[in-house]
């Protein structure tokens, strides 16, 4: 009878059937789950484009707003009340003179910055994947690589891809 139960128990059950996905958990760890990644749908992933024609793949679907300094030009100085540079004369020391009132202002401003908006560009985690495994074999290949752009390379990779 025991023999009987044993049978018919080990045909009834079956095997557990689960695929486990590994995650970014958005800290720098990871979490294992079984349902796939958020990012696998591809709208996670963003190309973000610099002014200058360079770009960098983000987590999300938008860009974050950076400040860049803004070159001094001789005679231009930023109003900390509007935000906006203006021309001034030179006044000897520290101090401008502003041309349309006369009155003298000394030089107390932070260096003027600008906010910059990278273009965001979607794609998807198969790409950003990709991107990140070109160029983890860039550094892995290059003969003056160091051990930070190797180690820099394989976070990104690691983030990117879910590993």
């Amino acid at each position: 009878m025991r023999l009987i139960l044993l049978i018919t128990l080990s045909l009834l059950t079956t095997p557990a059937l689960a695929q486990i996905y590994t995650c970014p958990d958005g800290r720098g760890g990871k979490t294992y789950q079984q349902t796939p990644c958020s990012g696998s749908d591809g709208g996670d992933y963003v190309r973000c484009i610099r002014p200058n024609g360079s770009s960098y793949i983000k987590r999300g679907t938008t860009c974050p707003t950076r400040t860049e300094s803004v070159p001094h030009q001789p005679g231009m100085v930023l109003d900390v009340t509007t935000g906006q540079q203006k021309f001034m004369i030179p006044g000897g020391g520290n101090g401008m003179i502003d041309p349309a009132t006369g009155q003298r202002h000394e030089l107390i401003s932070p260096p003027p910055t600008r906010r910059v908006y990278d273009q965001p560009q979607q794609i998807s985690a198969s790409q950003a994947c990709g991107e990140a495994k070109a160029q983890l074999d860039i550094a892995l290949s290059d003969p003056n690589r160091t051990m930070t752009t190797i180690r820099r390379a394989q976070d990104r990779y690691d983030r990117l891809c879910g590993r």
